[in-house]
């Protein structure tokens, strides 16, 4: 879900263990040659947000991870990944690299997110999700029950950062640790 502290957590991970991150928003922005801080305040599943837009963006995110992964490293992508066939190609792609993949479901409360989005209304940031977008977003989110359990973490972002980094270290200590020394290639 947008606005749940995805991009917050995922800095976080990056600089604790070194894992590059590929976001979605930049991503789009560049595609379109804007600059990120460049808003576009357009109406739900329009422009850079139509639906093919966003499946050659998923489909750039997910090119970009192959070519880290064929590098040998670990990969963070920082996505909503809100559609079964979105999580779908990840896990193709995975599976065809023989890589990890863990998905980490950011959760926060409808009143926090609400407020985070209203926030973005005063300040610039990358993603261009606001509060008007916020019913649409949350009905068109499909939950993540395709998704099985060894390979799936919910991280409630209103809990401090130190207690979520424990908990997605603990879920899976034997894959992080790979992640941590170099080990086989991951997607988070």
């Amino acid at each position: 879900m947008v606005a749940s502290g995805k991009s917050t957590l995922s800095e976080k991970l990056s600089k604790k263990f070194g894992i590059k991150i590929l976001r979605s928003d930049l991503i789009r922005k560049k595609l379109f040659g804007l600059q990120p801080d460049q808003s576009m305040n357009v109406p739900f599943e329009e422009g850079i947000y139509s639906k093919g837009s966003s499946s050659l963006i998923y489909g750039k995110l997910l090119m970009l991870a192959q070519e880290e992964i064929e590098k040998g490293a670990s990969v963070i992508l920082d996505a909503t990944f809100s559609s079964k066939h979105n999580r779908n190609e990840a896990l193709r792609l995975a599976r065809d690299m023989d890589a990890n993949i863990i998905f980490i479901e950011c959760l926060s409360s409808v009143a926090v997110i609400k407020d985070r989005l209203k926030k973005r209304e005063t300040k610039i940031t990358v993603s261009d999700a606001r509060l008007h977008h916020f019913k649409e977003l949350k009905s068109r989110f499909e939950p993540l029950e395709d998704i099985t359990e060894e390979m799936h973490i919910e991280i409630d972002t209103q809990r401090p950062i130190k207690e979520n980094l424990m908990k997605i270290l603990s879920h899976d200590y034997g894959l992080l640790s790979r992640v941590i020394s170099g080990g086989p290639k991951d997607i988070l």
